[in-house]
């Protein structure tokens, strides 16, 4: 079990402390309810309406717990000429796709960053409790 004391001051390194206002007691809660029932891969957006956090700050918490070896986190790379579903899956640590990306849905080589699109998935590797 993670032990995280202030989740406001949560930070992902020296150089980049991010602040967490919207986490208030409650918040935390729902958060480490939906970490402690969740045995599954969950999306960014999943977690954004579970917890009712702005999904624009949710990637931020979301990179924060996996830097915190709470969550095992990918990013889903989508093409957005040939499928609605993801295309390929790289852990973040990985980072985005250098141009051109030959698409592994239809063969295609992506030069255009705009003709790709990605999101955050992510499974709970350890418990976490807030103090």
């Amino acid at each position: 079990t993670h032990e995280i004391q202030d989740m406001t001051m949560l930070s992902l390194d020296y150089r980049h402390n991010l602040q967490f206002d919207f986490l208030t007691p409650d918040v935390c809660q729902k958060l480490s309810d939906y970490l402690d029932s969740e045995s599954g891969k969950f999306m960014s957006y999943e977690l954004a309406n579970a917890i009712e956090i702005p999904y624009e700050r949710v990637n931020e918490l979301i990179f924060a717990l996996g830097f915190h070896g709470v969550l095992d986190v990918e990013l889903l790379i989508y093409h957005v000429i040939c499928s609605d579903a993801p295309i390929a899956s790289r852990p973040i640590e990985s980072g985005f796709p250098s141009l051109p990306y030959e698409c592994e849905s239809c063969g295609t080589e992506v030069i255009e960053p705009t003709e790709l699109e990605y999101c955050l998935q992510a499974k709970t590797i350890s418990k976490v409790r807030f103090i």
